[in-house]
């Protein structure tokens, strides 16, 4: 998820500091320190992030399993997947705790100065100004369309 701070790392439930772009995002967070089993925080996570996609492709790769689920619907006795064990997963680290209150000590300090909007990436860039272009044409229609009956009136 990105915000005016950034793309929020790891994910927009923990918020645990924010990149500069997708590509850092990405590229830069260390995504093995993060998961069920993994990370104290994840540990009850479901969020469509995650697990979503991984249902979804096994729809896609067995279609004819998903179509028997949908005529005898979800399984829920007999062997199931084992549960994923806690035991090694890191304690949770509250940085979200940390980086509110270090802003708040800058804004309270007067040291806050404005920082300069960080550039969109660039395929949001072009998407932002398509939709600008058609706000504005709306705008002229519209402008256009109130011309015209005062004029006839």
């Amino acid at each position: 998820t990105r915000n005016i701070f950034g793309w929020q790392r790891p994910c927009y439930l923990l918020n645990e500091g924010s990149a500069a772009s997708y590509r850092e995002l990405m590229e830069e967070t260390d995504w093995d320190s993060y998961g069920t089993g993994r990370y104290e925080k994840c540990a009850d996570c479901m969020v469509h992030c995650g697990y979503e996609p991984t249902a979804v492709n096994d729809t896609v790769l067995s279609p004819l399993k998903a179509f028997a689920v949908s005529l005898r619907g979800v399984r829920t006795e007999g062997p199931m997947a084992p549960e994923i064990p806690l035991a090694e997963q890191r304690p949770a680290d509250f940085i979200f705790d940390r980086l509110v209150n270090q802003a708040v000590a800058e804004l309270h300090s007067g040291d806050a100065t404005p920082k300069p909007a960080k550039p969109l990436d660039p395929l949001i860039d072009q998407a932002v100004a398509e939709l600008q272009a058609v706000a504005g044409q709306q705008s002229e229609q519209s402008e256009d369309e109130t011309s015209e009956t005062r004029g006839a009136a």
